[in-house]
């Protein structure tokens, strides 16, 4: 999350007050900026990034798929995973969880994908 008035990315969720449940019911929570110590409310996953696989309690979307034995007590979320459901940990809160979404690509590459490409260009 970054904050609108500093432009930091140091934000967290803000505790919400009573009347902001109601708000909370529209996918719209409070923030709070550890840098200049403003609230503000957004969205955990912006609408146009909803269809990605994110974490439900942060809404990061650096995701670790992980082995479903890793699920403990977790007994729907085995059964999710047998149905094709992939298990998943968010890498910031530790946070484990199954989803049938896609996973948001990686813009960056890696060191290994770049000697790949090298190398088979190089044997064409």
């Amino acid at each position: 999350m970054i904050c609108p008035h500093c432009q930091n990315y140091d934000c967290f969720r803000s505790h919400r007050r009573k009347w902001e449940y109601a708000i909370s019911l529209l996918g719209i929570m409070p923030w709070r900026c550890m840098a200049c110590q403003k609230r503000f409310y957004a969205r955990r996953v912006p609408l146009r990034l909803l269809h990605h696989a994110h974490c439900s309690r942060c809404g990061n979307m650096d995701l670790l798929i992980i082995r479903p034995h890793k699920l403990e007590h977790h007994t729907l979320a085995r059964l999710a995973t047998l149905l094709g459901a992939r298990a998943l940990r968010c890498e910031f809160c530790r946070n484990n969880f199954v989803s049938w979404r896609h996973l948001k690509p990686v813009a960056q590459e890696t060191e290994e994908t770049d000697f790949q490409q090298r190398t088979t260009a190089a044997g064409k």
